[in-house]
């Protein structure tokens, strides 16, 4: 005896683990959750007088962060991220608290300008990327 194969058709609406199977790392969400996003996101951010500005963060093989956690879950994501930057902003209290001094060195201040380029690149990437993740917190709990 032959045995009969049967098969259902169902309609994936109806179905309760489609939620539970979709992707949530860092890459994909982006491209689900915020919409419009091919190589450039958009994000926004407070300037220094106070008003809103559009800023777009580039997500490709020459950003280090994405490069990082494009497959991370989101949790994972911004934990990682929130840790690098406290890091980050301990390894670098000297160019934040720069004082002119009779008692600073020129050498000092030829380090201290050198590396201001660079500390205001990753500073911007980190508030990119943090930024992202915020707003994809924002529209997954709605």
């Amino acid at each position: 005896m032959v045995p009969s194969i049967r098969i259902a058709i169902i309609d994936r609406t109806a179905d309760p683990f489609t939620p539970l199977m979709h992707d949530v790392h860092y890459q994909s969400v982006i491209y689900d959750l915020l919409g419009n996003v091919t190589t450039t996101a958009q994000y926004e951010e407070v300037d220094e007088n106070g008003n809103m500005t559009t800023k777009s963060l580039q997500l490709n093989e020459e950003d280090d962060f994405y490069m990082r956690y494009r497959y991370k879950h989101i949790v994972e994501c911004a934990n990682g991220l929130n840790k690098e930057f406290a890091e980050f902003v301990k390894e670098n209290k000297g160019t934040q608290d720069i004082k002119v001094g009779n008692d600073i060195d020129l050498k000092q201040v030829v380090d201290i300008v050198a590396k201001l380029p660079k500390y205001n690149e990753l500073l911007t990437k980190y508030t990119g990327h943090m930024s992202l993740i915020e707003r994809i917190i924002k529209v997954a709990a709605r």
